[in-house]
């Protein structure tokens, strides 16, 4: 799955509207990852939701994943300390 992912944010990070795309694993959980991503607006978003590479990963949800992806979209409260800065 790692290998998979870090393929996804390869390709993501070509997107044009894509601002950040980082994959995270949890510390205590090996095998369960977080993806934070940010977008230059909804239509980016939408415009990486349709792209192949991502439909193609998406329909093997439930070959690939224990459990559903628990996707929320977010407000920023606060800017991020400088434009290469995304939590990595």
């Amino acid at each position: 799955m790692r290998t998979l992912l870090l393929q996804l944010a390869a390709e993501t990070a070509r997107e044009e509207g894509n601002i950040c795309y980082v994959v995270h694993e949890v510390a205590d959980a090996p095998g369960q990852f977080i993806i934070y991503e940010k977008w230059k607006d909804r239509a980016a978003l939408d415009f990486h939701m349709n792209q192949p590479y991502l439909v193609a990963f998406l329909a093997r949800e439930e070959e690939l994943l224990s459990r559903k992806i628990d996707g929320k979209f977010c407000t920023a409260l606060s800017a991020l300390s400088a434009p290469t800065d995304c939590g990595s």
